[in-house]
């Protein structure tokens, strides 16, 4: 753990003594794809911790299996995807305090993190949470195919009506719902806890994903589940999902008052006259 006088206070506790530079990508997994590590909190991928904390997110890169799959792809198994997504779901919330929010509201996430590894009063992945991943052979750079309108459950520019169902959308900020990673020869996506769109809403997210050749591994319920490298398209995961209700043609995955509002709203656009 690398100190430096001039870090500010834990981006997770706010504690401002003993100050230590946390390398989000873990500096073992850096020297292996052959990258310096950064030694500045100002880099995107570092930020600053105190010491407890580093201490608790250090067990999260303590896994050679773990850094083996991400730089070359093996071994997979149960257990191995597992640490993936309980690593990549913690990481991406870190990265959304360091950079201010992305898609992750920034406060829910800073809770999250508290919980997690400041009073350890919780562990695991945000129940709700959906985790994917694809290994990749290739990279494409075909135009996007599809994209859906979701909404994310701690997200606060949704609008609740008096028994706490959403019935509007403030569009503003983020566009993008899902935090996604490129790192060694996998790519991983994390989708925070979702509003229903009906009784397949979670079988439709599988799905869109799958149409693009991503495997979701968490929560896993396939015992031999594999990873086969394939062509992948970064620019379809990105912005698979977005939380743009009114300006995104397929609303499949929306709860139904949005989908109606939606509906309402496509009718006045003059776009959609013939």
């Amino acid at each position: 753990m690398a100190t430096d006088a001039n870090l500010g206070p834990c981006v997770i506790c706010g504690d401002a003594d003993n100050p230590t530079l946390e390398h989000i990508i873990p500096q073992a997994l850096l020297l292996r794809m052959g990258v310096e590590p950064a030694t500045t909190a100002d880099h995107p991928f570092t930020t600053s911790l105190c010491n407890d904390c580093n201490t608790a997110t250090s067990k999260l890169h303590n896994n050679t299996d773990l850094l083996d799959l991400i730089e070359t792809g093996a071994p997979v198994s149960q257990n191995t995807l597992r640490a993936l997504a309980f690593w990549i779901v913690w990481i991406t919330l870190l990265l959304g305090v360091k950079r201010g929010g992305d898609v992750w509201p920034i406060e829910d996430a800073r809770k999250r993190l508290q919980s997690r590894f400041s009073d350890r009063s919780a562990g695991g992945v945000p129940r709700g949470t959906r985790v994917y991943a694809a290994l990749v052979n290739e990279d494409e750079t075909s135009t996007l195919s599809a994209q859906y309108s979701i909404l994310l459950r701690n997200d606060p520019r949704v609008i609740l009506d008096h028994a706490n169902f959403p019935t509007g959308y403030r569009p503003s900020g983020a566009k993008t719902a899902a935090a996604v990673l490129r790192v060694g020869n996998l790519v991983v996506m994390v989708l925070g806890p979702t509003w229903s769109s009906g009784p397949d809403h979670i079988s439709l997210i599988d799905k869109a994903a799958a149409d693009i050749g991503l495997t979701p591994i968490w929560p896993s319920t396939n015992p031999e589940i594999t990873l086969t490298p394939h062509t992948v398209a970064l620019k379809e995961v990105w912005n698979l999902f977005v939380c743009t209700p009114f300006t995104i043609r397929n609303n499949e995955l929306l709860p139904a008052a949005l989908r109606s509002l939606e509906s309402a709203v496509s009718y006045l656009d003059p776009s959609t006259e013939t």
